[in-house]
C-alpha cells in the first residue's frame, strides 16, 4: 500500500507518460474523425469506465455522497475549460503549420502550476525555485524549436495575423494549472468519483456539440480501436493526476509535468523514424536539471 507523500508523487509520472506518448495517436483521430467528436467519445469512454469500475467495487455511491458542491463546481468549472479550449484551440487553427506553436503555448502549463501553487497552496520557495522554472522552460523549448522549426519571428507574425487559437490554448494551460492546484487545495471535499464524472460531462457535451456542429467524421475499425484504447488510457491518466495532486507533493508533480513536451518529441521521432538532435538530448538534461531543483526549493 503506497502511504508516503512522495511514493503518491510518483504517480503523477503515469499520466505524463500516457500525455506524452499519444499525441500522435490524437493527431490520427482528429484527422479522421474530427476533433470535437473525437474528444467526445474519448473522454465519454475514460469517464464511463472510471464511474463503471467504482460502481463494481461498491464505492460510487459512497463517493457521489462525500462530494461538497462548491469544490465540485469550481473544480468542473477549469477541467471543461481546458478539456474544450485544448480541442477548440487545435480546431480553430487555419493552418497546420501553426500547431506546434499552439503546442508551445500548451507546455506553459507546468510552469503555470508551480507558480499558481505558491499562491494557491500557500508554498514557500528559495529563490533557486525560479532558476529551476527557467532552466526547465528552455529544456522544453529547445527541442520543440529544434526537430518541428518553429522561431520566434514566425511564431510573432503568425499570432498577429489570427490570435484566437493562442489565447484560447494559453486559457487551456492556465485553467489546468487551476484545476490541479485546486484539487489539492479542495482535497477534502472532492472523492475519487470526482474527475470521472467531470470526464463523463465533457464528454457528452463535446459529443454533442460536434454531433450538432456537422462535423465530418468517418470511422473504420482501426479508428474505432484507437478511440477505445486512448478512452481507456485516459481514464487512467485522469485518475493517476487526481490522485497525485491531491495525496502528493503538488510541486514535485508539477516538476515531472515537464518531462511532457519531451516525451512527445521522442515519441514522434521514434514513430516516424526521425533522428533525434543533440538538442533534443541537451533539452532533456535541462529539463531534469531544472525539475530537480524546482522539487527541492519548496517547502510548506
Amino acid at each position: 500500500m503506497v502511504k508516503s507523500s512522495s511514493a503518491f508523487s510518483f504517480l503523477g509520472l503515469i499520466p505524463i507518460i500516457i500525455w506524452g506518448s499519444a499525441v500522435g495517436l490524437i493527431g490520427s483521430i482528429t484527422r479522421t474523425v474530427g476533433p470535437l467528436t473525437a474528444a467526445g467519445l474519448v473522454y465519454f469512454i475514460a469517464g464511463s469506465l472510471s464511474l463503471a469500475f467504482m460502481a463494481l467495487r461498491g464505492n460510487l455511491a459512497r463517493d457521489v455522497r462525500g462530494l461538497s458542491l462548491k469544490p465540485f463546481l469550481i473544480c468542473l468549472t477549469f477541467f471543461s475549460i481546458n478539456l474544450t479550449c485544448f480541442w477548440l484551440g487545435i480546431g480553430l487553427a487555419k493552418d497546420a503549420d501553426i500547431l506546434p506553436e499552439l503546442g508551445i503555448v500548451n507546455y506553459l502549463w507546468p510552469t503555470l502550476t508551480l507558480l499558481l501553487g505558491i499562491w494557491i497552496l500557500d508554498r514557500k520557495v528559495r529563490w533557486h525555485f525560479f532558476v529551476g522554472l527557467l532552466l526547465a522552460a528552455v529544456g522544453v523549448a529547445m527541442p520543440l524549436i529544434h526537430t518541428r522549426g518553429v522561431t520566434i519571428v514566425g511564431m510573432s507574425d503568425h499570432f498577429r495575423d489570427d490570435p484566437i487559437p493562442y489565447l484560447v490554448i494559453l486559457l487551456c494551460a492556465i485553467a489546468w494549472a487551476f484545476y490541479s492546484n485546486l484539487t489539492r487545495k479542495f482535497g477534502a471535499g472532492l472523492t475519487s468519483c470526482a474527475v470521472a464524472i467531470y470526464l463523463t460531462i465533457v464528454g457528452v457535451a463535446l459529443g454533442i456539440f460536434g454531433i450538432t456542429s456537422g462535423e465530418a467524421s468517418h470511422f473504420s475499425f482501426q479508428v474505432v480501436t484507437e478511440i477505445a484504447f486512448l478512452g481507456i488510457a485516459d481514464a487512467l491518466a485522469y485518475v493517476f493526476w487526481d490522485i497525485a495532486m491531491r495525496r502528493g507533493n503538488p510541486q514535485m508533480v508539477g516538476s515531472f509535468s515537464y518531462i511532457t513536451p519531451i516525451l512527445s518529441v521522442i515519441f514522434a521521432g521514434l514513430y516516424l523514424g526521425a533522428p533525434l538532435g543533440a538538442a533534443v538530448w541537451i533539452g532533456t538534461s535541462l529539463l531534469v536539471i531544472g525539475a530537480v531543483i524546482c522539487s527541492k526549493s519548496v517547502h510548506t
